[in-house]
């Protein structure tokens, strides 16, 4: 549903509802009004009553078991009611205590409605209480506006009452005419403003409309220069002109858009040939990248084997470095042992020099120990024994048949170098089994080096 019906109908029922809201208050206070107007006539009617009543006498009372008045007997009279709706209309009763004695009530097959008993609200009011009593009953089945009166005698006590009435019919019936006729007139009004609505609301919307299907036809085939010709001064031509203007503005975007669309799609195709140019350049980046990586991967290697050949010259120059020191030390106490075997060649080269002059021969077995001072030098306790197993005579003679033997004891901390030399100018040694000069290295704690068969 658009919005054009939704605005007919909304006006619609609203007219409808304003309407029918004063089509019934106007029917509710015109019965009200009639129903007034129904008890003011009965009240004119009772006083009529009363006036034709007193005609009669004031003095009301039952004697012998009737309705009295006076002197006038009323049971089975039916002037007073028959004067009274002569004079007023309706219709009216006179009753004995409760029970219906006079009446212009005629009954559908024409009788007098005699005899018949007061009941409901009235007889409460009027009989049992005294009182009088104003409203509907219902009279033989038909319902009436009534005004009662009580009939009380000179003690004040209720004898009887007078009634008149008036069918509601008869007062309504006009009542009944506009119940027919209001609602048929706003139903006529109602189709009139909703056919003016629906004429004024189709013309306001018209430049709506057109504003609409402008948009709508933009949408579907991009036309953007349709514009809107109305042009009267109101709101909705203020809206037209703003729509005419808004999509002026719109049409030059899109012009501009068009444009700048063709600017980029032109820009896209250079940095489209710069990507492929770029993308052959980065197919060479990894080309040589992947050759850096195996040359990396070659030179991780060889820096692997670098450092393992270095880790191991690095031990060697360390054991190197260990040998350097322990070879040096070997030496100086070679060099000190030497320098000790010297001196004692030097004294035993002495000895023998002295022996020859003295041309002694030594004893057979003769024993020459010699023993340095070595607990003063250097920690050493050094011991160089000679034993000779000929006698000196054979020995000087060098008839072969006597033979040397040297014995070093070490009782030191550290080896000891031992050299043994010849002094050929003075010695009477012509052989020897072992290469001279010898030298030979005694170990330390109580060792023993011996050199045999020196001839």
């Amino acid at each position: 549903m658009n919005i054009r019906t939704k605005l007919i109908a909304v006006n619609v029922i609203i007219i409808a509802v304003t309407l029918a809201s004063i089509t019934g208050l106007c029917l509710y206070t015109f019965k009200r009004s009639l129903e007034e107007k129904a008890v003011a006539s009965q009240e004119a009617r009772l006083k009529t009553f009363w006036e034709l009543l007193y005609q009669k006498g004031m003095d009301v009372r039952i004697e012998g078991g009737r309705l009295m008045v006076g002197s006038y007997t009323v049971n089975g009279d039916n002037y007073l009611p028959d004067r009274l709706k002569e004079l007023c209309g309706g219709v009216s009763s006179i009753f004995m205590e409760e029970t219906r004695i006079a009446t212009s009530v005629v009954k559908e097959d024409g009788s007098r409605a005699l005899g018949t008993k007061l009941k409901g609200p009235a007889y409460e009011a009027v009989i049992v209480n005294g009182k009088p009593y104003r409203g509907e009953v219902e009279v033989l089945g038909v319902p009436y506006y009534a005004a009662y009166d009580p009939l009380k005698n000179s003690r004040g006590e209720t004898v009887g009452a007078f009634a008149v009435a008036v069918k509601k019919s008869e007062y309504l019936d006009s009542y009944h005419r506009l119940l027919i006729l209001i609602p048929s007139l706003a139903l006529l009004f109602l189709a009139t403003a909703a056919g003016i609505t629906w004429f004024l609301i189709r013309r306001l919307f018209v430049p709506l409309n057109l504003m609409h299907d402008i948009l709508v036809s933009s949408e579907a085939t991009g036309d953007l220069t349709q514009r809107i010709g109305y042009a009267d001064k109101n709101e909705v031509g203020d809206m037209c002109r703003a729509f005419n203007a808004f999509m002026e503005k719109f049409h030059n975007i899109v012009l501009r858009l068009v444009q700048t669309t063709t600017q980029v799609s032109s820009t896209s195709g250079m940095l489209s040939s710069a990507y492929e140019m770029m993308a052959g350049n980065a197919g060479d980046v990894a080309n040589q990248a992947g050759t850096i990586a195996v040359a990396s991967e070659q030179m991780a290697v060889t820096s692997n084997e670098v450092a393992n050949n270095c880790t191991m010259a690095a031990q060697s120059s360390e054991q190197a470095n260990v040998s350097a020191l322990t070879g040096s030390a070997v030496v100086q106490q070679t060099v000190t042992v030497m320098n000790l075997i010297a001196e004692r060649v030097r004294e035993s080269a002495q000895t023998v020099e002295a022996l020859g002059a003295k041309t002694e021969p030594p004893a057979v077995s003769q024993q020459r120990t010699e023993k340095a001072d070595s607990n003063k030098k250097n920690g050493y306790d050094f011991t160089v024994s000679e034993k000779k197993s000929a006698s000196a005579a054979s020995l000087l003679l060098d008839t072969g048949s006597s033979a040397y033997d040297i014995t070093a004891s070490n009782s030191g901390n550290a080896p000891v170098s031992v050299g043994i030399n010849i002094d050929k100018a003075s010695a009477q040694i012509a052989s020897a089994d072992k290469t001279l000069p010898f030298f030979a290295v005694v170990p330390a704690h109580d060792a023993k080096k011996t050199i045999n068969n020196l001839k």
